[in-house]
This record gives C-alpha cells, sequence and structure tokens, in this order.
C-alpha cells in the first residue's frame, strides 16, 4: 500500500471515531461504550461538551490526513503524533470495564498503524 492509501484509511478511522464522538454529543445512548461505561444511555452534558469538541478534533485531523494538505516534514510530524495518540488511547480502552468500550481498543491501535505507515519519508540530507 502506498502512503496515500494509509492516509486515507487513518482519515477514514479518524472519521469514524470522530462520528462516534458526535453521536455521544448528540445525546445518542452510548454511554456504555464511552467513558468506562459508567454512564448507562445518554451521557451526562460535561461529557457530551467533551465529545463534541473531540467530535470537532477528529473530524479536522481526517480533513487534513485525507487531503494530502501540508510538506512532508509537518504531515510527517503530524502523523507520528496521532499514531502516538491512537496507540495511548488504546491503553484505556482495552482495560476499560466495559465491554463494549473495549471494542474501540482495536480502532485504536488500527489507526495508530495507519497513521505510522501513512507518514511520508522527509527530505533530510
Amino acid at each position: 500500500m502506498t502512503t496515500a492509501t494509509w492516509a486515507g484509511t487513518t482519515s477514514g478511522l479518524l472519521a469514524t471515531v470522530g462520528v462516534f464522538q458526535a453521536g455521544l454529543a448528540s445525546g445518542l445512548p452510548w454511554g456504555r461504550a464511552s467513558y468506562g461505561g459508567a454512564h448507562h444511555g445518554v451521557l451526562p452534558d460535561r461529557l457530551r461538551t467533551v465529545s463534541a469538541a473531540a467530535a470537532v478534533g477528529y473530524a479536522a485531523l481526517a480533513a487534513v490526513v485525507g487531503s494530502g494538505a501540508g510538506s512532508p516534514t509537518v504531515r510527517r510530524r503530524l502523523l507520528t503524533g496521532i499514531s502516538a495518540a491512537m496507540a495511548l488511547s488504546t491503553v484505556p480502552n482495552a482495560a476499560s470495564r466495559s465491554p463494549l468500550e473495549r471494542w474501540w481498543a482495536p480502532v485504536g491501535v488500527a489507526t495508530s498503524l495507519a497513521a505510522w505507515r501513512a507518514r511520508p519519508e522527509t527530505d533530510r540530507a
């Protein structure tokens, strides 16, 4: 696969997480699949606000990664950061008491690996 294909995969996975966060923010009853599964049904307002901000962040990252914008150095740094953040997100998801939230662990791993593979080479001399 090419770095462009990996970038498209990364963008799609980020968009998926963003849509999930937008659903939480809009009041869909997915509380058991998020935030440790402590909230059955609709999240409290505070966490809905957090999810709204997360949805915007994931959408922005998906758009930037998917567009191919930026120099190779900037893209490499961004994708390295995304890879690290998604790898770290895997830990609490995998350790969650909520079986539904644990489903997000493989998504974090897949997004982390895709972002790592999408990193372009840089022109270091």
